[in-house]
């Protein structure tokens, strides 16, 4: 078993996974502690002195009906482990409702979720009309900033029952997230995977590695040798012009098929942000650094490539080229979105992570964008030690058994598509680079939509240029959001 934080970190793709190799069996049980339900229903969960949910404390809230509200906008990205209504026989599901079962008996509430699509505007109305509809929220990131900036949020430091260094919350999140000394509106911890399944990941189809004679990708990662460079060499190598005419058709076979965003997510891969925060909160627009330009150079090579890579955006027909086995690799992909991708996939495929940009990078990254959620309190709080009790509950028994139940049993137990997907699964995930100008656009310049439009006519030169033109504009932006943050 690999350490709780890359298993925390595992466990989006592995739901998705799942469900696409169609592992779960009839009566499989949940992941709790015993993993015993009666067959009355009732979840009969042992507790000693020795098992992590002593760490629980018991309490007695009345039966207060703790609320939540998840944003959703469609079913491609969308995917969410608050709430289940009953137990199904899915891992997934009876796993959820153990969890709330188990919390809402320690604690004596009743756990219910909502999903909408109006989430900002309706926290929005529940604080302005001093309402209380809802305990806690899951917003999009880039609504969760607006609300932050809205000043309909609460700051988590403030909240005395949250101890935001305890291991069930995002680290990674807290520290990007952290836009002031000691305010913070919203991060993640492991009682929800949203956030786990936007991660940027590539998926190639072991056929053609095979059929092609190419490098052993795995091994390649495995070494550190796994680079923009590297992936762009093995990728030309399929190149085929099937009707012979010279341009990019249907049925004419890709190295890589991918999205206009993943210009950015191979960047982040490259450990290169557009832009970032100094040591006094301030933005610093990167696009002009040298670091900078030498992997916009490696990233454009590999993307503006004609015979070797297709932009669904430009392209109507190039997203099904993977799952026609007309494409090595598949970047536009998140583990969310895995399984509505991959329902008519017939050959084998595998996962890698991001790649480096080179050999002296320190580890592998998988980037996030905006459309992955973040759990944050409306400001209206009736009781905030009531809601940090119900969050530490869940957050606790999710870290302990629900990841544990996906990673261990369901994926790598029966769904691995070969031996390496535990180690590159581990790599995908355990880093995330979290780049403002992919999640919080028009508060960082619209520096991604410039950068886009630049690389794809000129590739890295006048990279320079564009930070001379929009540097100042970028830095205005944030600091009229930081003006609306030290005044919440």
């Amino acid at each position: 078993m690999k350490t709780k934080a890359a298993l925390s970190l595992s466990l989006a793709l592995l739901t998705a996974l799942s469900s696409l190799c169609a592992c779960g069996g009839a009566g499989s049980q949940g992941g709790g502690p015993e993993g015993d339900v009666p067959s009355g229903g009732e979840v009969q969960t042992e507790e000693t002195t020795e098992s992590p949910l002593a760490a629980i404390p018991a309490a007695d809230y009345g039966g207060h009906v703790f609320r939540f509200i998840h944003d959703e906008n469609s079913d491609l990205w969308f995917d969410s482990t608050l709430y289940a209504e009953e137990m199904t026989g899915a891992v997934l599901d009876d796993t959820v409702y153990e969890r709330n079962h188990y919390v809402s008996e320690k604690l004596n509430v009743d756990i219910q979720a909502e999903f909408s699509n109006e989430a900002l505007k309706k926290v929005s109305n529940q604080v302005q009309s001093g309402s209380y509809d809802y305990d806690a929220s899951y917003l999009h990131l880039n609504d969760a900033f607006n609300a932050s900036f809205s000043g309909v949020l609460l700051n988590l430091y403030s909240v005395s029952g949250f101890d935001l260094e305890a291991p069930w919350w995002d680290h990674d999140a807290i520290e990007s997230f952290t836009f002031l000394p000691g305010k913070c509106w919203f991060a993640n911890t492991d009682l929800n995977t949203n956030i786990l399944g936007g991660a940027s990941i590539i998926i190639f189809n072991s056929d053609m590695r095979a059929n092609y004679g190419l490098d052993d990708f795995y091994q390649l990662v495995k070494d550190h040798k796994w680079t923009l460079s590297k992936m762009y060499e093995q990728a030309k190598t399929v190149n085929s012009d099937v009707n012979g005419d010279g341009k990019q058709n249907e049925g004419d076979i890709f190295g890589i098929a991918a999205g206009m965003g993943n210009y950015a997510m191979a960047m982040s891969g490259a450990n290169e942000k557009f832009v970032d925060l100094d040591e006094d909160y301030r933005m610093i627009y990167r696009v002009a650094e040298p670091s900078f330009i030498e992997a916009a150079d490696l990233v454009a090579r590999m993307f503006n490539d004609k015979l070797t890579t297709t932009i669904v955006n430009d392209q109507t027909w190039s997203d099904d080229n993977f799952k026609n086995g007309n494409a090595l690799f598949y970047l536009n992909c998140s583990a969310n979105s895995l399984v509505k991708m991959s329902q008519d996939v017939g050959f084998i495929y595998c996962v890698l992570p991001s790649p480096l940009r080179a050999e002296d990078q320190e580890r592998y990254i998988s980037a996030y964008a905006s459309y992955v959620t973040a759990l944050s309190l409306p400001l209206t709080q009736e009781d905030p030690d009531r809601t940090a009790a119900v969050i530490n509950a869940l957050s606790i028994y999710s870290r302990e058994y629900l990841t544990d139940a996906y990673y261990d049993t369901t994926l790598i137990g029966k769904c691995a598509r070969d031996e390496n997907t535990e180690t590159m699964l581990d790599l995908i995930f355990a880093g995330r680079l979290y780049d403002y100008a992919l999640i919080f656009s028009a508060y960082t310049g619209n520096a991604w939509p410039a950068f886009y439009d630049n690389v794809k006519k000129n590739g890295a030169e006048g990279l320079a240029s564009l930070w001379e033109k929009n540097h100042e504009k970028v830095e205005k932006a944030w600091d009229k959001a930081m003006e609306a943050f030290e005044s919440n």
